[in-house]
């Protein structure tokens, strides 16, 4: 989160979540409305984890920068990116995306919040919005266009990652004021969603991203009092947690996606600005590698895979918030705009449902949103 705000059990359902509020010493997000946005030319800006979902080397990156002001998660400052240049693009152009407002909305404007799917709906889980942090657990048919309240996490956070484990959703770290180390796992029944704190992380953390590969849940990104944590966790109960590995470049607000046997890690925030950096994690061995760049820095997106496709979608660029959706070809290591959001966004929920991804809530820079945004 940024320095003053911001996200087991048996055979359950069909779904998971996480992000745990254990209170730290550490800041983790204002409540204040988001700030005015910075200068700069809107280009067109994951993380969300599930079963289908995570966000987003050549070289090992160049030694940290040093250690500035924290980029705020609301109005990032443009950033510094390990040395070498953002790879071209490659000739020929991917299928173009369409995207679309769908009529349904939240009942109130929310951003950085969880969401998880359960059959063909998404609960939309805690967040942040201008009454501050909630706790509240939304039902979202994208379908019949009817949003409902299922329930309330054990503790409010936002800012926290979620992953689908065992049956269940984790709701891992995030907070209020302050980052938070606790795991709740969240549950579903009768159209109803119930969670309890089941474990805790080593160590407080928000505004990282978490993805479920090969049965265990991987914690990737995020940090405490502004300051990127890169220690990568994984976690087969969501109650005990070790370290896998450590990424080549620390960031808060990446967009984390599971591709494979591979995670990819794309942009976020760094304490010297906003990143281009494109890392992969391999799972297994938990080495990092730095295998490319965006063509733009860019912290606060949602990364998701669609039809076989790795995309990224909005996000903040240059402080403020951008509606371009790119394609990433993890073969290449290109990075290429495919299409264009209806509305620039940042921090949007972001979950598949068949061959359709939905962007839930975000924010723009100066407010929150209440828009639900389909992508196909």
């Amino acid at each position: 989160m940024r320095s003053s705000r911001r996200r087991i059990s048996r055979s359950l359902t069909s779904f998971a979540l996480a992000a745990g509020v254990g209170l730290a010493l550490a800041a983790c997000g204002s409540t204040t409305p988001p700030s005015s946005p910075g200068p700069g030319t809107i280009l067109s800006r994951v993380a969300s984890s599930g079963v289908s979902l995570a966000a987003p080397g050549a070289a090992e990156p160049s030694a940290s920068a040093a250690d500035p002001t924290p980029t705020s998660r609301l109005s990032s400052s443009p950033a510094a990116s390990p040395a070498a240049s953002p790879a071209a693009s490659p000739a020929a152009s991917p299928a173009a995306v369409t995207s679309w407002l769908l009529r349904v909305r939240l009942p109130t404007p929310l951003s950085r919040t969880v969401v998880a799917v359960d059959g063909r709906t998404i609960l939309v889980i805690g967040g942040l919005g201008s009454g501050g942090t909630t706790g509240g657990i939304l039902r979202l048919d994208p379908g019949a266009g009817t949003i409902a309240t299922a329930g309330h996490l054990a503790s409010a956070v936002h800012d926290a990652a979620g992953a689908p484990l065992n049956g269940a959703w984790l709701v891992i770290g995030g907070g209020k004021v302050y980052a938070a180390a606790t795991v709740q796992a969240v549950t579903a029944s009768g159209g109803r969603a119930t969670s309890a704190l089941v474990g805790s992380l080593p160590a407080a953390r928000a505004d990282g991203a978490a993805v479920l590969v090969s049965g265990r849940v991987l914690v990737v990104g995020g940090g405490r009092g502004g300051v990127p944590d890169g220690t990568v966790l994984a976690s087969r109960d969501g109650v005990h947690f070790t370290r896998l590995g450590r990424l080549a470049l620390p960031v808060r607000y990446g967009a984390v996606v599971a591709v494979g046997n591979a995670v990819y890690v794309f942009g976020g925030a760094t304490t010297a600005g906003d990143t281009s950096v494109i890392q992969r994690v391999n799972p297994a061995t938990g080495e990092v590698r730095v295998v490319g760049h965006l063509p733009h820095a860019i912290s606060q997106a949602s990364a998701f895979v669609l039809g076989g496709r790795v995309l990224l979608a909005g996000g903040m660029q240059a402080g403020r918030p951008t509606d371009a959706i790119l394609a990433f070809n993890p073969t290449t290591r290109h990075s290429v705009v495919v299409g264009r959001l209806p509305r620039a966004v940042a921090d949007a929920g972001v979950a598949t449902i068949g061959d359709t991804a939905y962007l839930v809530g975000g924010e723009t820079g100066t407010a929150y949103l209440a828009s639900v945004i389909a992508v196909r």
